[in-house]
C-alpha cells in the first residue's frame, strides 16, 4: 500500500521549466519560502534571487497535478559548449544545481532524474563526439547520493580521481566559486548559508554507508556551509542506468 502511494504522489508531480530571468516576483518569493523551509541563512529575497536564482539559466519547478502547490525545485544552467582543458580537449559541460523537494514528496521518485535524463541524452544526440560532464556543489550527503548515481563521478571513496576529471573539476570549481573554491580539497569553502538541523544529518547509522562516509570525511564542515565539488562524465552506460533507476523509482519509490 505504502509502494501505491508513493507511485500516485509521485504522478502528481508536474514539471515546469523557465529562464530564471522570467520569474515574476511571486515565483521567487515562493522558490524562497521553500528553500528557507531547509536552509539557515540571513538572505533576503533578493539576496536569494541575485546569489542563487540568477546564477543559473533556467529552474526547473516541480507542482502537485491535483492542487498546483510547489513540491520542489531545482536549477541548472544550459550546456557550456567550446570548453578546453590544458591539454586542448573540448568538452561540453552543464552546471548542476543542489534541488529542495518538500517532506511529502522526498520518498518518492525523483523528478529531478527524468528531467535530468531528457537533457542529457539530447545533448548526447546533438553532440555524439564530444564528451559531456556535470559539475555539482554538493552542500549535503543528498546532494552527493544525487550525484554519485552518475556512475563516472569524482571524488569517491573506491577510485582516485583521474587528472582528467581532477583539471574539468578545478575549472568548474574556479569558474563558479572564484577565490572560495580550494583546488587540494576540492571545496567551496563558503559560510553563506547552511542546512537546518534534521535535513540532512548524518548519523551513526548513514555512515555505515561508504559514500555518505566518505562524504564526511572530505567535507567535515558541510554544516558551516561548505560544498563538494563533484564532476561526472556522462556516457550511454551512465544514461542507461538512470533510465533503469528512474523506472524502478516510478514503481517502488526511493529506499
Amino acid at each position: 500500500m505504502n509502494k501505491l502511494r508513493s507511485l500516485k504522489r509521485a504522478k502528481q508531480l508536474t514539471t515546469l521549466v523557465r529562464r530564471s530571468k522570467q520569474l515574476d516576483e511571486p515565483a521567487v518569493v515562493e522558490l524562497y519560502n521553500l528553500w528557507k523551509e531547509n536552509i539557515d541563512a540571513m538572505w533576503s529575497v533578493d539576496d536569494f534571487n541575485k546569489h542563487f536564482i540568477q546564477k543559473y539559466e533556467y529552474v526547473a519547478t516541480f507542482h502537485d497535478r491535483e492542487t498546483g502547490d510547489l513540491g520542489g525545485f531545482v536549477f541548472n544552467d544550459s550546456f557550456i559548449r567550446n570548453k578546453r582543458t590544458k591539454d586542448g580537449m573540448k568538452y561540453t559541460l552543464l552546471k548542476q544545481a543542489a534541488g529542495h523537494m518538500r517532506p511529502q514528496y522526498r520518498n518518492t521518485f525523483n523528478p529531478m532524474y527524468g528531467m535530468m535524463f531528457k537533457i542529457l541524452i539530447k545533448e548526447s544526440i546533438r553532440h555524439p563526439f564530444t564528451p559531456i560532464f556535470t559539475g555539482w556543489r554538493c552542500l549535503s550527503y543528498k546532494g552527493y547520493l544525487m550525484a554519485i548515481n552518475m556512475i563516472d563521478v569524482y571524488p569517491r571513496y573506491d577510485a582516485k580521481t583521474p587528472p582528467l576529471e581532477k583539471s574539468i573539476m578545478d575549472d568548474y570549481g574556479k569558474d563558479v566559486g572564484g577565490d572560495n573554491y580550494d583546488s587540494q580539497s576540492g571545496l567551496f569553502r563558503e559560510e553563506f548559508t547552511s542546512i537546518k538541523d534534521g535535513v540532512a544529518d548524518i548519523t551513526e547509522t548513514h555512515l555505515q554507508n561508504p559514500h555518505i562516509r566518505f562524504f564526511q570525511e572530505r567535507n567535515p564542515d558541510w554544516k558551516r556551509g561548505h560544498l563538494l565539488c563533484v564532476v561526472s562524465r556522462v556516457t550511454w552506460r551512465m544514461l542507461f542506468r538512470l533510465i533503469i533507476k528512474i523506472m524502478i523509482k516510478s514503481i517502488f519509490g526511493n529506499k
